[in-house]
């Protein structure tokens, strides 16, 4: 049996899942951002939640490229 300190420092590498979350959370900034500022598409966006889905997206890069995804 593998021991578990092992185990809990084997983070996974895959990079499609890698690119997936770092596109999706460049297009959320650049959406929130610039864009929605230079076309005057919505009113200034709450900080928190720039912040709660940053850390939506985090969660995720978590579970998905973390030794939780082997174990589970």
């Amino acid at each position: 049996m593998l021991g578990t300190e092992s185990l809990w420092l084997q983070w996974g590498g895959h990079p499609d899942a890698l690119i997936g979350l770092i596109a999706l959370e460049s297009a959320y900034l650049m959406g929130v951002g610039p864009l929605r500022q230079r076309y005057g598409l919505a009113d200034d966006v709450d900080p928190r939640k720039i912040a709660t889905f940053t850390l939506g997206v985090l969660v995720i890069f978590v579970a998905v490229l973390s030794p939780i995804h082997v174990v589970a």
